[in-house]
């Protein structure tokens, strides 16, 4: 998910989206292996901070869940069953982290979502997007977790990507095979079928940069 705003933002969508960042970053900050995810989730807001009476009712709006063939999958990170029912984060895992703050004009709201692949040391690896931002600091993942991302589809829009990102940052076969090992690829035999169909591909690009 994306916000923008067609014109000029107003005082309240601008403080709906700070809000929407600092609790995204504050939940990025602790995904990482190792943590347990009860303790990411009360890094949530709570519902009643964005006008709900239950957190059933808020379920969806503020949370970490997985990604695969379906929608919301497991495993789920959220103040409605991280706290009863934790689990142990482990590398591998991948997340989509998802938040949402409503305006206080009322009609206006935020809402934000980023994809977090657990390494041990990603959060070492991210990269700083240059822009001129008073309050917020901005980082994409490192270019090589980027690839990984997008050797499941078979895509030749994601190869064209792919060769993109080897041009703005070399990397070598050496480093690229050794990433291919360490994947955690989702145990779906056409999601994996895909991702080895990818390497070669990968690795030719990365000869003709």
């Amino acid at each position: 998910y994306r916000t923008f705003s067609v014109g000029r933002a107003t005082a309240p969508q601008r403080h709906a989206y700070r809000k929407a960042r600092e609790w995204m970053d504050k939940v990025i900050d602790l995904l990482k292996p190792g943590m347990s995810s009860d303790k990411v989730a009360a890094k949530l807001p709570k519902a009643g901070d964005i006008g709900f009476n239950s957190e059933m009712e808020a379920f969806g709006l503020n949370f970490c869940h997985g990604l695969g063939l379906g929608l919301h999958e497991r495993p789920l990170i959220s103040r409605l069953n991280s706290f009863n029912d934790p689990i142990e984060l482990k590398v591998g895992m991948v997340f989509a982290v998802e938040t949402y703050c409503p305006a206080t004009d009322g009609i206006s709201a935020a809402r934000i979502e980023e994809e977090v692949i657990l390494t041990p040391d990603w959060l070492k690896g991210r990269v700083r997007i240059a822009l001129e931002l008073r309050r917020l600091t901005v980082f994409r993942p490192a270019t090589l977790d980027l690839i990984l991302t997008k050797m499941a589809r078979g895509d030749a829009n994601d190869l064209a990507d792919i060769g993109f990102l080897l041009r703005q940052e070399h990397l070598n076969g050496e480093q690229l095979r050794a990433a291919f090992s360490r994947a955690r690829v989702p145990d779906v035999p056409e999601i994996q079928e895909l991702f080895r169909a990818a390497q070669p591909k990968v690795l030719a690009l990365a000869e003709a940069t």
